[in-house]
């Protein structure tokens, strides 16, 4: 078990004593991404209760749903919203009762993935390992000076904790994201080649090559910036090995390592199954022009 990790028993007892439950219909989720839409528009974080009835109008108007109880519906919404801590409420004795809204943690969090988190790009993925790989750097830097408890702390456990370690988990859920885009491609294809594969064979080429260039691309990525990660990793790791009171140090650059071994590995991995599936289309589909 990691050092940022809890075990699952903790992890269960703790999402029941809160009594932790989501359940978003396809309407609910919409208001969801409306709201926080909405809210990025502006330049502070606060909805007033009839800005998010007006959301929950635009909702409920492409929904094709009746206006007659529009009130009465959005206000279940928002109390659903809060319940669900999606939302934050807060009331004042100087607004007259009337309540303002935040939207939570939580909240941002699943709305960022359907918004933000949909656009990849091997531009994103070089920023975020050109980022990293400063912070690792800086670390290691601090490693190699060698200094007492408190500068272990801040410098070099702080950054690989907070920076390092959250940036690794971003990299691993936008690798995710293109497991899902992947797999839209393959229904697009599928779907081509149902029709009409004769008439749709070009198309499908073109789905196949784009995809097989990406993939190649963020894997050159990957693999040139890999080698300067690990390098410094192990220069962390190195530098702790006088120290016997530093092995939580130890812990989570071992934790790091495999972060990295898997993001590394992940590249490659989905190269040799998109050329399976590639061979298997042109196997099905052996025809040409």
């Amino acid at each position: 078990m990691s050092e940022f990790s809890q075990t699952v028993p903790e992890l269960v007892a703790w999402a029941r004593k809160n009594d932790f439950s989501i359940s978003l219909p396809v309407d609910r989720l919409s208001f969801l991404l409306a709201v926080a839409t909405l809210n990025g528009e502006r330049l502070d974080v606060e909805m007033s209760e009839g800005e998010l009835v007006d959301a929950f109008r635009h909702v409920s108007d492409a929904f094709e749903q009746t206006s007659e109880t529009i009130s009465v519906r959005a206000n279940n919404a928002i109390n659903d919203m809060v319940r669900q801590r999606l939302l934050n409420r807060f009331t004042s004795e100087q607004a007259e009762g009337n309540a303002i809204y935040r939207l939570t943690p939580l909240g941002i969090g699943i709305t960022d993935y359907y918004i933000r988190q949909r656009e990849f790009s091997t531009l994103r993925l070089s920023m975020q390992l050109s980022i990293v790989a400063g912070e690792l750097k800086r670390a290691a830097d601090a490693a190699d000076e060698n200094g007492d408890e408190f500068h272990w702390h801040r410098n070099v456990y702080a950054p690989l904790k907070y920076s390092v370690a959250e940036i690794f988990d971003s990299i691993d859920l936008t690798q995710r994201l293109m497991d899902e885009q992947q797999q839209q491609v393959k229904d697009d294809i599928a779907q081509l080649l149902n029709k009409d594969w004769r008439a749709a064979i070009s198309s499908c080429e073109l789905l196949l090559s784009e995809t097989s260039g990406t993939l190649r691309e963020l894997q050159d990525t990957l693999e040139a910036a890999g080698d300067k990660l690990q390098a410094n990793l192990l220069r962390i790791q190195d530098a702790t090995l006088a120290h016997d009171d530093l092995h939580f140090i130890d812990r989570l650059v071992f934790d790091l390592q495999s972060k990295l071994d898997r993001i590394i590995s992940w590249g490659q991995q989905s190269i040799d199954l998109w050329i399976g599936y590639d061979r298997h289309v042109h196997k099905i589909y052996p025809y040409r022009d």
